[in-house]
């Protein structure tokens, strides 16, 4: 039996946007049940998910331990800033204690200056190459236990440079990491496409 699974979306997005279908789609042909499937939803009207990561874990953990009630050890597939709010809840929260991997899809792990297009918001600002955030983030590594998979496409300018949603070279030898470069897709197509989930299905 499969781990429920939790789907954590990223700025300005919600689970209710149309490449979420499309990967709830793709999980459904691996076998996962509709009851298997659950999905954060920061704010409820896209282009309104702008605070701070670390505001956003609150949600969450909410969902991964509804999950965890219902099926034991978690599984979460986070998109973009999705990713950052995973990490804070499992890094920083204690999320480590039930969630058993983690799958980011294009996560600004080491910042992205493309955020800096909407630095008015407490999010973007907060997934700036030099932000306070990342830097407290990523000051003392991943969570011993979790297994993190990092996917990434040079064709993804929303992170840039090219590379800033791998984890750190030294994690993926420390940890128990890897970093999965995608095809030459764009930010958005990373969380629906089937050729895309084809590269970390097995890493659930």
């Amino acid at each position: 039996m499969s781990n429920p699974v939790v789907l954590v979306h990223g700025f300005l997005d919600t689970g209710y946007t149309p490449w979420w279908s499309l990967l709830r789609r793709n999980l459904r042909r691996e076998g996962y049940d509709d009851g298997d499937i659950y999905t954060v939803n920061a704010e409820t009207v896209p282009g309104l998910t702008v605070r701070s990561p670390r505001k956003y874990a609150e949600k969450v953990r909410a969902a991964v331990e509804a999950a965890y009630d219902d099926g034991g050890e978690v599984d979460v597939i986070a998109h973009s800033m999705g990713g950052l709010k995973t990490r804070w809840y499992v890094e920083e929260m204690d999320g480590d204690e039930i969630v058993d991997s983690v799958v980011t899809l294009s996560t600004p792990h080491q910042g992205t200056r493309t955020s800096g297009l909407a630095a008015f918001t407490k999010g973007a600002r907060d997934m700036l190459p030099s932000s306070k955030f990342l830097k407290q983030l990523n000051v003392d590594g991943l969570a011993e236990g979790v297994d993190y998979t990092a996917v990434w496409s040079k064709n993804d300018y929303a992170v840039y440079p090219n590379g800033r949603g791998c984890l750190p070279t030294d994690w993926t030898e420390r940890y128990e990491a890897r970093n999965v470069r995608a095809g030459p897709y764009g930010h958005l197509e990373m969380v629906g496409r089937r050729s895309v989930f084809e590269k970390y299905r097995t890493f659930l």
